[in-house]
């Protein structure tokens, strides 16, 4: 218990600095009250000063929900620069920089046939930054149940936010609310590129990986209500953005947690109940407070083409692939990736909506191969500092990975922070005690 105080009271200053962002997020886009974008940069330059290197990384991770509040890549940069002036004694660089170093090349080969933006290329490698360090940092041991909270509350106060900013819109009248609210998150058509609004879609996929590590926490018997609150809240918010690929999420997400349970039948059994009850709570709230929106899924999934016109993007991106071996060997490279796309040779309405086809458009075979190594040394990595990875450990990565089935990843910021989750859960090690007991390591 003393312990515990000590690091809640080492902690103040970070939880002061981190909840005066949040709540000044809310207070910019929320209630529409004057805040310069700087102004966020700054407090969490002030964070990452004063922080530990857990409160760092817990800074980074959630940024991922708020992509569109200000700019996150600057914001990474500056976490990232910090912590290697801070903790730079303890950062070795290995052979694993070889793929990042292969994409900067390969990517710096595309600046020679177009415009060439130095604080774009930046914006695209920033993630990378993040997890560079985080595979090259020594004693590779990370407070994943701080982190993961931290991650959760920020995601969730992007879900208050949008309830706020739809509220304040309608005069917080409930009706008005009911009325205004089609899909949370939704907004103006380049829904990317304005400061407050996040696609809902995304938003639904941050509310299921926030979701997934709180479950994770809770299945390895760290249990507090507060984290079970969490998780019905955060499913709640992800239900309200409408957002098929959510759905789809979740149940993936149910069925793997079911599966990684494997030590009894009667832990399968506790395990099938309490997602059945946290499930059961979701819609009864959902029903009782928002009964519009199971009407609007089924409205959803009952349109003739389930899959937004994806089908339609994959063949025509398929078919620019194949109509030049440039397209196919080189790709055009993520600078003005949307224009060069959707204008200069006219391939489709909208950007590539499937990761792997993204990549090989944006990059080309070889940069797929680039990537590859890099996820290969994302896990390579992660097994040095965790050699007993389970299922459990691998479910933040399995969504993400079904996420980019519909999305993009090399030209999201967020989905690329999202690998940096994806590593930290792979390093924890969820079941100490009972694998110190297996290599014969005593009680403490």
């Amino acid at each position: 218990m003393k312990k515990q105080t000590v690091k809640l009271n080492r902690r103040i200053i970070f939880y002061s600095l981190f909840g005066l962002i949040l709540v000044l997020v809310f207070v910019k886009y929320a209630l529409q009250i004057g805040f310069p974008e700087t102004g966020f940069l700054v407090l969490i330059a002030a964070a990452a000063c004063l922080g530990t290197r857990d409160e760092i990384i817990a800074m980074g991770i959630s940024l991922i929900p708020l992509q569109t509040a200000f700019h996150i890549h600057i914001a990474t940069i500056i976490l990232v620069a910090v912590y290697v002036f801070k903790f730079s004694s303890t950062i070795k660089i290995n052979h694993r920089i070889i793929s990042i170093a292969l994409m900067v090349i390969w990517e710096l080969l595309h600046c020679f046939s177009g415009e060439f933006s130095l604080v774009t290329f930046a914006g695209n490698f920033a993630p990378y930054l993040l997890l560079g360090i985080l595979m090259w940092t020594e004693s590779q041991k990370y407070d994943y149940e701080f982190i993961t909270r931290c991650f959760a509350i920020s995601t969730l106060a992007v879900g208050i936010m949008l309830l706020g900013k739809i509220g304040f819109a309608s005069g917080f009248s409930l009706e008005a609310i009911m009325l205004n609210m089609q899909r949370l998150g939704i907004g103006e058509k380049d829904v990317e590129s304005v400061r407050g609004i996040i696609n809902p879609n995304t938003l639904g996929i941050i509310c299921v990986l926030a979701v997934s590590g709180l479950l994770q926490i809770f299945i390895a018997k760290k249990k507090r209500i507060s984290d079970v609150v969490l998780i019905i809240t955060l499913l709640i918010i992800g239900a309200l953005t409408i957002s098929r690929t959510y759905l789809v999420l979740v149940a993936i997400m149910a069925v793997l947690f079911i599966m990684a349970q494997k030590r009894s039948l009667k832990s399968k059994i506790k395990i099938i109940l309490g997602i059945a009850i946290i499930i059961i709570i979701t819609l009864f709230l959902l029903s009782f407070v928002f009964p519009n929106v199971l009407k609007m899924f089924v409205y959803r999934f009952s349109l003739d083409n389930i899959v937004s016109g994806r089908d339609e993007l994959l063949v025509a991106y398929n078919e620019f692939l194949l109509s030049d071996i440039k397209n196919m060997w080189f790709g055009v490279g993520l600078q003005d990736f949307s224009y060069k796309l959707m204008v200069q040779n006219r391939v489709a309405g909208n950007a590539p909506h499937n990761g792997i086809q993204e990549i090989i458009v944006a990059w080309g075979i070889p940069g797929f191969i680039f990537f590859m190594m890099f996820i290969f040394d994302l896990i390579a990595s992660s097994r040095k500092v965790n050699r007993h990875q389970k299922l459990l450990n691998f479910i933040p990565f399995i969504l993400i990975f079904a996420k980019i089935q519909a999305g993009q990843i090399i030209t999201s910021g967020y989905t690329l922070l999202t690998l940096a989750y994806c590593y930290l859960s792979l390093c924890h090690d969820f079941y100490p005690d009972e694998n110190d007991a297996k290599i014969g390591i005593p009680d403490k």
